[in-house]
């Protein structure tokens, strides 16, 4: 009769031995300490102030950790650029109504960046258009782009280790996604 029933550790009350888990422990079968009901009771909160409570401690295990975790992401960031950039590629791709307006909010929240930035866009392209550039046939080359292209610098105006010049014989159009990877890098293999 003592074999079927066992008492539970934490409420002290004396049940069945089927209210109890049967689990492996240190390599021999046993009876969990607590029953079944206080076990359920300590895994799930019955209120939603213990919710909070739980939320609140993980948020400050999180917060005593708080560097380590940004140090490590730094880390991982450095070691794996390319991963970065192909997973914020992804991300723009899959958000690309998001990702505009968030564009088009920063230009309206920081006006004198995107004019500095137009500026010096604007500063590069005069350097680059020599005396002798047919600037009616570049005017035309840009009216003339299908939707969806952009008009591309076969070799880049501000390139890392060339610069091209503006000048109808360095444009091209190119599919407007192949535009942005692009960006302003040159393919040595193709020239």
């Amino acid at each position: 009769m003592q074999d079927n029933f066992k008492i539970c550790l934490k409420c002290k009350s004396i049940k069945a031995l089927d209210l109890f888990y049967y689990n492996k422990s240190r390599g021999k079968l046993r009876y969990s300490g607590r029953c079944k009901s206080c076990l359920i009771q300590d895994v799930t909160p019955k209120t939603l102030s213990e919710k909070e409570l739980l939320n609140q401690r993980r948020r400050d295990r999180y917060a005593a950790r708080r560097e380590h975790f940004a140090e490590q992401k730094r880390i991982w960031n450095r070691n794996h650029p390319e991963k970065l950039r192909a997973t914020l590629r992804r991300w723009e791709t899959k958000n690309r109504e998001y990702r505009r307006i968030y564009v088009r909010n920063l230009v309206k929240k920081y006006p004198h960046k995107s004019a500095a930035q137009t500026a010096k866009y604007r500063a590069a392209l005069e350097q680059r258009v020599p005396k002798w550039a047919n600037l009616k046939q570049i005017q035309n080359f840009y009216r003339n782009c299908p939707k969806g292209y952009h008009v591309d610098h076969i070799i880049p105006l501000r390139g890392k280790y060339v610069s091209g010049l503006h000048v109808i014989e360095n444009l091209q159009y190119l599919p407007a996604v192949e535009n942005m990877r692009k960006s302003n890098k040159i393919e040595l293999g193709k020239y």
